[in-house]
């Protein structure tokens, strides 16, 4: 069954990264403008992924390729994500900073 919209859905783990890398924005580089900005342009990165969210590539290494395990950019930071087609969502899976070694986190 193919989707035409997709439902969103942003995993405890996503929720957690997100507001760590808020706090850190604000509290360490002492910047909650630049924190703010983040933060939109993740949640519009995001919710873009209610269509189409398939453009976003597999990631390259295993097993979370296999998996299908996705990602898309949002300035500094990447989203992981995989879809459940079956049910026409889109899972958030983590939010992590783009020179991390994430294929740990994940």
């Amino acid at each position: 069954m193919a989707c035409a919209d997709y439902e969103v859905l942003i995993e405890d783990s996503a929720e957690a990264d997100l507001s760590g890398i808020v706090s850190y924005i604000t509290a360490n580089l002492s910047s909650p403008g630049a924190a703010q900005g983040i933060y939109d342009l993740i949640k519009q990165r995001i919710t873009s992924l209610d269509q189409s969210p398939a453009r976003c590539a597999l990631v390259r290494f295993e097993p979370h390729r296999s998996r299908g395990v996705r990602w898309i950019s949002a300035g500094n930071y990447q989203v992981f994500l995989i879809i459940n087609e079956a049910t026409c969502q889109v899972h958030i899976l983590r939010i992590l900073y783009a020179r991390r070694l994430w294929e740990r986190l994940l």
